[in-house]
């Protein structure tokens, strides 16, 4: 979804995504309001009350009246993303309990809705884990499985290489 495509909300939850001086419980707390109250448009104060705590509103209150919608359809460029309401959006990702409000992507947003698994561990780690994932990767991709890992050194490349060298698909994450 390119921003150009976004809905009213969508629009005002790309301005409180970017808008400093929040966190993402605070984020969350005013969007359960606007979604409760069904007016995403309450007051700059109303939104400082529901989700900025004290120490951060002169901050929140700056961004937030800064973030024009130039401004904002600036900061999106030519990006790919998800809300949380997006219909493709990961609906394991939902389930967690902290779930992230954007994901940005390139590439085939289609993997999403193939088969994944995830492959975990540590950045330095041993040829053993090389092995392993050596002898884990070719089955799972043969039964047409989406690899997903970071993008660290270690195990995450390890999954990441194994799964292209067997013409495996893989989904990198980038934490933010």
């Amino acid at each position: 979804m390119k921003y150009q495509q976004a809905t009213d909300f969508e629009k005002q939850l790309i301005k409180l995504y970017y808008c400093q001086g929040i966190g993402l419980q605070g984020c969350w707390k005013i969007i359960w309001y606007w979604l409760e109250t069904k007016e995403m448009r309450c007051s700059l104060e109303e939104m400082i009350a529901i989700g900025v705590l004290p120490q951060h509103r002169t901050v929140f209150r700056r961004s937030w009246e800064q973030l024009t919608e130039e401004h904002i359809t600036q900061k999106m460029g030519e990006q790919n993303y998800l809300t949380f309401f997006s219909a493709e959006y990961p609906m394991l990702l939902r389930q967690i309990a902290d779930p992230p409000l954007m994901l940005f992507y390139e590439g085939n947003l289609q993997l999403l809705q193939t088969p994944m698994i995830g492959f975990v561990g540590a950045r330095t780690a041993s040829r053993y884990a090389r092995k392993v994932c050596e002898k884990l990767i070719p089955p799972l991709v043969t039964e047409n499985y989406t690899i997903v890992s970071g993008l660290a050194n270690g195990v995450d490349s390890f999954a990441h290489e194994s799964a292209i060298r067997n013409r495996g698909k893989t989904i990198a994450v980038i934490a933010s």
